[in-house]
C-alpha cells in the first residue's frame, strides 16, 4: 500500500488528469477507444487514479484472502483484460503472493498500455513471466481471470466475448466503479455466469438477483473501500482531492467474483451481506441486507452487535452477518 506521492506535477500534468477524469465520467458508449495518448499521461494515471483503483483491490483481494476463497495449492495463469497500467495484476500478486501465479497475461486494445504494464510489472515481478497479449485467447491451463473498470467502454457486442472467456477461467474477479449504471451492468453479467460458475462475492447465495425486484429498484449494489489512513495526511492527497473535486473518503465500488470451486460454507449457518453503508443511529441501525430471500431493509439493534456497529461507526469495506 502506497500511499503517499512525491512526483513533481505541473499545471500541465494536472490539466491532463483533470481532462482524462472528464472522459472516465462519460455515459458508457462515449468514451474514446484510445486515450492513452502517452507514457507520460499513464504515468500520471498511474501515480493518480490507477493508485485509488488500487485501494479497490485490496479491501476486495484481502477479504476473498480472509475467506480462503481461492484455492492455493496451485499455480494460475493470471489474465488481466483491460490491464490499463497493471494496476489490478499488482495488487494480485501483492496480496496473495507471487507463488500462486505461474504467468501474467496483459490484454488491453491500447498498445501504449500494454507496453507501460508489461515494463512496470517485469520490475516488480522479475520471476514471474509477463506475455503482452497481441490476440484475445484463453490459457489453456488454471487460470483467473481479472477485469477492473471496463465496462463503461464494453458494448453489448464485446460483452459477449468476456463472458465467453470469462467462463472458461477458474476463477473471475470483476471490480468496476459503484454507480448505479455500472452496477447495473454487472448485476446482468451475474445472471449470465451464474448458471455456469459459482457466485462466491459479493453474493451470499446463487439465486436470482434481488436487485432485479421492482420494489429495489431504487437501490443499487455497491459498496465502499478504506483508503490508507496516511492519505489524510498527505499534501499530495489533499491537493489532488481539489484539483478533482474528489472526496477522499468516498471510494465506492461494484464487484463480482465468481469460481469454478464451490465454496465451502464455513459459518455453517447462512448469511446476509450488508450493502453499502448503513444508516446508524442510537441504540440502532437501518441496514440494507442482501441474502437468498432477497434484498432488504433490516433495523439492528447495538445491543448484541456493538462489534458490527463498531465497525460501521469507523471504516469498514462490507461484512457478511447471519441471515436475517
Amino acid at each position: 500500500m502506497s500511499a503517499e506521492n512525491d512526483f513533481k506535477y505541473t499545471d500541465s500534468d494536472w490539466e491532463q488528469l483533470i481532462q482524462l477524469r472528464n472522459q472516465f465520467l462519460l455515459e458508457i458508449g462515449q468514451i474514446k477507444n484510445q486515450y492513452w495518448t502517452s507514457p507520460q499521461l499513464l504515468e500520471l494515471y498511474h501515480r493518480t487514479f490507477a493508485e485509488r483503483i488500487g485501494w479497490k483491490w485490496e479491501a476486495v483481494l484481502n477479504e476473498l484472502k480472509k475467506k480462503e476463497a481461492i484455492q492455493f495449492a496451485k499455480q494460475y495463469v493470471l489474465l488481466d483484460f483491460g490491464c490499463g497500467t497493471g494496476i489490478a495484476s499488482s495488487k494480485f500478486i501483492e496480496i496473495m503472493g507471487p507463488s500462486l501465479i505461474s504467468e501474467l497475461w496483459l490484454w488491453d486494445r491500447s498498445k501504449n498500455a500494454v507496453r507501460f504494464a508489461t515494463e512496470k510489472l517485469k520490475t516488480k515481478n522479475p520471476d514471474i513471466l509477463v506475455k503482452d497479449l497481441q490476440q484475445l485467447e484463453a490459457p489453456k491451463r488454471d487460470w483467473i481471470l481479472v477485469l477492473s473498470h471496463v465496462i463503461n467502454e464494453t458494448s453489448d457486442k464485446d460483452l459477449e466475448v468476456i463472458l465467453a472467456l470469462a467462463g472458461e477461467a477458474q476463477y473471475v474477479i470483476w471490480i468496476e466503479p459503484g454507480t448505479r449504471e455500472h452496477s447495473s451492468r454487472l448485476v446482468d453479467v451475474r445472471e449470465k455466469l451464474k448458471g455456469i460458475m459459482n457466485v462466491i462475492a459479493p453474493c451470499t447465495h446463487s439465486e436470482a438477483c434481488g436487485m432485479l425486484a421492482k420494489e429495489n429498484n431504487r437501490h443499487w449494489c455497491h459498496f465502499f473501500a478504506p483508503p490508507p489512513t496516511e492519505v489524510f495526511q498527505s499534501a499530495f492527497w489533499n491537493q489532488f482531492s481539489k484539483k478533482m473535486e474528489i472526496d477522499l473518503r468516498s471510494l465506492p465500488l461494484s464487484y463480482l467474483v465468481f469460481s469454478r470451486v464451490p465454496q465451502l460454507n464455513k459459518m455453517g449457518h447462512e448469511m446476509s451481506r450488508v450493502i453499502g453503508r448503513p444508516r446508524l443511529y442510537k441504540g440502532y441501525g437501518k441496514f440494507l441486507l442482501c441474502n437468498r430471500k432477497g434484498v432488504f431493509d433490516s433495523q439492528v439493534l447495538e445491543r448484541g452487535n456493538k462489534n458490527l456497529f463498531k465497525e460501521y461507526k469507523t471504516t469498514v469495506f462490507t461484512k457478511e452477518i447471519e441471515m436475517l
